[in-house]
């Protein structure tokens, strides 16, 4: 149970015992079916990765424009901020769900992974000192991205770099970070990865965070991991990743024309520590800005802000219930 703004509680669960009769009927991660109809509760659809955005979501069932992936040329169908969804709160909708949470910020309600929820169970140890010898820190185990497997391989011969993850890695396979770091493992973890990965990249200068998909707004817990990790992050990804983050806090790939520049860039960086110093500085000054606003509005706040929004537009009657399908 959530107590939210306006005097609202927010009833928040998957059992049905809990929420008999619901304001708001969750989706995570699945299409909501069928049609929706007055007496039925109004649908509410989460979903966090770009590739949710194809044509089929369109009332007219055409693409609304696409995205060209980078070196690519591949036709990626894209949401787009300027669309206009058509949907409405009760009666057959041409959306498939009555409300819409997503990383756009045209969605109904916005969720970033800006939030503690991609955090928790987490090492909260963090290295005193930098590695000189290896700068940068990433992890990628998502292979075949063709243009990220290429960049991974160009910038690795030219920056001393450790790869932990499935794609180019260097560090004799998969699972080696306990191994180098032992001091990192959670104690009572179960040994997973993103238990320990914010104490591992705090061992290296440059964390280099690429995302699976360039799309505006899809800024994933790969920049945020690397900016709670005290170090900087060498971000690909969307273009307005700076709405979401601290000023001059990490290294955006969008300024370099090329790999090699880039290199050239993060070597001096890296061995001028009062210039270095200067992407970490935002951190004294707590979390604040574009930054702080994308947590406010991260997946931590989404289920008071689904309630706040349905009872806004009068869907229901507050106190409110939400059910959940995952």
């Amino acid at each position: 149970m959530y107590s939210c703004r306006c005097g609202i509680t927010c009833t928040f669960s998957s059992d049905r015992m809990v929420t008999e009769k619901p304001h708001v009927h969750l989706f995570v991660s699945q299409l909501p079916d069928g049609e929706n109809y007055l007496e039925q509760p109004v649908r509410a659809y989460l979903y966090l990765e770009a590739d949710v955005f194809t044509n089929s979501f369109f009332s007219n069932g055409e693409e609304e424009g696409s995205r060209i992936d980078r070196e690519e040329g591949l036709n990626i169908p894209d949401g787009g901020d300027g669309v206009q969804w058509e949907r409405g709160p009760s009666g057959v909708t041409t959306w498939p769900g009555d409300v819409l949470l997503s990383y756009k910020a045209s969605a109904d309600v916005q969720v970033t992974y800006a939030g503690e929820f991609y955090q928790i169970n987490r090492q909260r140890r963090m290295a005193i000192a930098k590695r000189d010898n290896v700068l940068v820190y990433v992890a990628v185990s998502h292979c075949g991205i063709r243009w990220r497997d290429r960049l991974l391989q160009e910038f690795m011969q030219l920056v001393p770099t450790h790869s932990f993850g499935k794609c180019e890695n260097n560090v004799g396979g998969q699972g080696r970070e306990l191994k180098m770091y032992p001091h990192c493992r959670l104690k009572g973890g179960s040994g997973e990865w993103f238990e320990h990965a914010h104490c591992v990249m705090s061992h290296y200068k440059f964390v280099l965070a690429a995302e699976n998909t360039v799309d505006d707004s899809y800024v994933t817990e790969k920049l945020f991991y690397a900016l709670e990790s005290n170090t900087v992050p060498i971000y690909f990804g969307a273009k307005n990743a700076i709405n979401f983050a601290p000023p001059r806090s990490f290294i955006d790939s969008e300024a370099f024309e090329s790999v090699g520049l880039l290199a050239e860039y993060v070597m001096k960086l890296a061995a001028d520590p009062i210039k270095y110093s200067e992407y970490l500085a935002w951190r004294r000054c707590g979390v604040l800005g574009n930054y702080a606003r994308a947590r406010a509005v991260s997946l931590d706040t989404a289920p008071c802000r689904l309630c706040e929004f349905v009872s806004s537009k009068g869907y229901g009657d507050v106190p409110m219930n939400a059910s959940q399908e995952t």
